[in-house]
């Protein structure tokens, strides 16, 4: 039977904790480094070779029919196409909330078929994972969003981020959608990482934005040099982060988790390579293969199903992390667990995704 957070065992309890940071990059880091303050930005972007978007990009296979099926029946959206006609920033508000809690974020089908060395998903795969609610990683579901995002007209272009403590440049997609409120405007929409992003977030502040409440996650983003733009989640009052940190403008301490460049435009052949990079070479990122995890929501919780070596367990969220909840599993409970409450992924699926992590561990070392 499952255990309380209690007797979890130390190593799953630091398992947990390393599964919500490298999923989405935060590194664990014991020592914690004060970002000062932005100054003023001498550059618009980080100076690398340019990757911007070209029209000759490789194109997404998305219908309008198949949009519109989406948004009706796996999102569950109530007339999509007249919300979006009467109000497009009140459409993006419900399209990314509905996201949220329809898609899980996922490395499962990566895991799953890893020991053939070639294989990479492609774009069909990964819209057939969508339109099952299997979700995937942030390429999966970045990709998939920008796509039915421009069939419902939508200005948009993609983006890249990293994490603290990443050794890859861009590890992370997301996306800005311009001129939605106004000639000129820019909001970043990010739906594929591990914690909520449930609005699509103004760039026009000036260092930093206000206060965002999304489910567990208090956040707040924050201007950096270079163009750069840090998520960073509130750390409460007597607790530390592992990972640096930024004080803003009431003296409120905030935990960088991401750290987007919203000037420099990438194209889908650009994240696409990367993709196959990772998949081929395992040890560029090999946080994507040590755990198998499932970041989802379910009855207004959201929560994290992980996997390390030989321990199982699921990690229920709280604003304040200290009152988060993790229960113990047994392989077979934690199996059980996933076909009742997300029966979209076959039992054959993830027990493979086990047994390939376990195979890889002990290939690579990682």
């Amino acid at each position: 039977m499952a255990e309380s957070q209690g007797k979890a065992p130390r190593r799953l309890m630091q398992f947990m904790r390393m599964f919500l940071t490298t999923m989405d990059g935060v590194s664990n880091r014991k020592n914690v480094d004060v970002v000062p303050k932005r100054t003023t930005a001498i550059q618009e972007q980080i100076m690398v070779p340019d990757q911007a978007q070209e029209e000759g990009d490789i194109p997404y296979p998305l219908t309008d029919e198949e949009a519109l099926n989406f948004l009706e029946n796996i999102l569950h959206i109530p007339k999509p196409l007249e919300l979006l006609e009467r109000d497009h920033l009140e459409f993006l508000n419900v399209f990314l909330l509905h996201m949220n809690t329809e898609i899980p974020f996922t490395n499962i089908q990566i895991n799953s078929r890893i020991l053939d060395r070639d294989y990479f998903p492609s774009f069909e795969e990964g819209k057939k994972a969508m339109f099952a609610r299997q979700g995937g990683n942030c390429l999966i579901i970045n990709f998939f969003t920008k796509a039915i995002l421009d069939l419902l007209g939508y200005n948009t272009f993609h983006i890249g981020a990293n994490n603290p403590g990443d050794t890859e440049f861009d590890s992370h997609i997301s996306t800005i959608v311009c001129d939605l409120t106004s000639p000129g405007s820019r909001h970043l929409v990010d739906p594929g990482m591990v914690r909520p992003f449930y609005e699509p977030v103004p760039l026009d502040f000036d260092d930093e934005s206000k206060i965002y409440q999304f489910n567990y996650l208090k956040c707040k983003l924050f201007k950096a040099d270079h163009g750069m733009v840090h998520l960073c989640s509130f750390i409460p009052e007597g607790q530390t982060a592992p990972s640096p940190v930024v004080i803003d403008s009431e003296g409120m301490s905030w935990r960088i988790q991401i750290s987007y460049r919203p000037n420099l435009k990438r194209s889908r052949e650009y994240f696409y390579q990367k993709m196959h990079e990772r998949l081929g070479f395992p040890s560029i990122m090999p946080e994507i293969f040590r755990s198998i995890g499932i970041f989802t929501r379910r009855d207004g919780r959201n929560f994290v199903l992980g996997h390390l070596d030989d321990l199982f367990g699921v990690k229920y969220m709280h604003e304040d992390p200290s009152q988060s909840d993790i229960n113990v599993l047994t392989k077979e409970e934690y199996l059980n667990f996933i076909e009742k409450e997300l029966p979209q992924f076959p039992r054959s699926l993830v027990e493979k995704a086990i047994e390939n992590k376990n195979y890889l561990q002990k290939l690579y070392g990682i």
